[in-house]
């Protein structure tokens, strides 16, 4: 069976091109047949990103820069109080 857009079709045509009878469902054999043909039902699941690539993400973004950035001309001032705060910001 071929990658189909089935959330655009009616419940009726879906019906018709799995050929089944949605009052009865599948017989035992139906289903093994289409389980073996297709596989099991199920989704599969992606990896997830790992804390690291979470961490580092945070990084991105132009607002970051300019709080690190304040954060050591803070520094340099020895503004430690400022830094530390712009810091933890």
């Amino acid at each position: 069976m071929s990658m189909r857009h089935w959330w655009h079709l009616s419940a009726a045509e879906v019906v018709r091109l799995l050929g089944t009878d949605p009052s009865r469902g599948l017989t035992s054999t139906e289903a093994r047949s289409r389980l073996q043909a297709n596989g099991p039902n199920e989704l599969r699941e992606k990896k997830g990103r790992g804390p690291l690539a979470i961490f580092l993400e945070q990084f991105e973004g132009l607002i970051i820069w300019v709080l690190i950035a304040a954060a050591v001309v803070s520094g340099f001032l020895e503004e430690w109080v400022d830094a530390v705060a712009i810091l933890v910001i």
